[in-house]
């Protein structure tokens, strides 16, 4: 009898288990949709930019990745560190210098080798470091939208979210 008991406890655990693992998986299918809505969202804003000459193609990139970029201070603001004014402030400047650094990063790899120092290497690859910028930005946005789906049980935001 007392068998019978450890193994129905066992099952109902199991079986509790794996309705909370479908009901987190569900949420984090939600957070990588909402994450990627977002994203689209803000690669719209430049689709005209960027579709013509290379000034305006790092001009637009550059307005996609700042758009992600507002967005994920907007949720460091209202959701994850709501209660934390000093670290919104530290995502933020960390942001701005995760734009500048990477902008620099892939302009001296693209426009600033020995080759494009005695010879012009064309304007495409001046456009090229903001797309790297912007794809830098999308990441930081799944990862916060992971963040709020990992504990969405705390924030809520997920769940709540139509």
């Amino acid at each position: 009898m007392r068998c019978l008991f450890i193994l129905t406890v066992f099952f109902l655990g199991l079986a509790t288990h794996a309705l909370a693992d479908d009901s987190y998986q569900e949420t984090v299918k939600k957070a990588e949709v909402m994450a990627q809505k977002i994203i689209d969202g803000c690669w719209a804003i430049s689709e005209e930019d960027r579709s013509g000459p290379p000034v305006s193609v790092g001009s637009g990139t550059m307005n996609s990745a700042l758009c992600m970029r507002d967005h994920i201070n907007d949720l460091a603001r209202t959701v994850l560190f709501k209660k934390q004014p000093d670290k919104q402030k530290e995502i933020a400047e960390t942001l701005d210098k995760i734009i500048d650094d990477t902008g620099g990063f892939y302009g001296n790899l693209y426009t600033a080798h020995d080759v494009c120092a005695k010879q012009d290497c064309g304007s495409m690859w001046v456009a090229m470091p903001n797309d790297d910028v912007a794809k830098t930005m999308e990441k930081i946005v799944r990862d916060f939208y992971r963040q709020l789906a990992e504990w969405d049980s705390d924030y809520g935001f997920i769940t709540s979210t139509p």
